[in-house]
């Protein structure tokens, strides 16, 4: 669980390399380990976020937070499952069993 709130106020390049947050900047390139992080705040709209950061921030369940031009948030990312853990849990396949297809067609509408 992280503890750090990164801020990003400027021009900024947003990766992620080796479970590692990867900000690089006209001052130089800042490195935050993932697991440190609690939330993002991007309050410019010069920044690039590449979809590789998004998702391990989806994973570890980092809130990144939006603001507008005039600092009032205007969105924040919401993942489909609170904890990645519980996305091992679930099933994707439309059937459970090719034996019980009667049975269990829709795996995750059944009751």
């Amino acid at each position: 669980m992280g503890w750090r709130s990164i801020i990003i106020g400027q021009h900024a390049k947003i990766t992620h390399s080796a479970h590692m947050m990867v900000v690089q900047t006209k001052d130089g390139i800042n490195e935050i380990p993932m697991d440190d992080i609690a939330k993002v705040l991007v309050e410019t709209t010069q920044a690039m976020i590449s979809s590789d950061f998004m998702s391990a921030c989806l994973q570890r369940n980092i809130k990144v937070i939006f603001v507008d031009r005039k600092y009032q948030p205007i969105g924040e990312t919401v993942g489909y499952q609170p904890v990645a853990r519980d996305y091992e849990l679930l099933e994707w396949s439309p059937v459970n069993k090719i034996d019980n297809l009667n049975r269990d067609f829709f795996v995750l509408c059944h009751d």
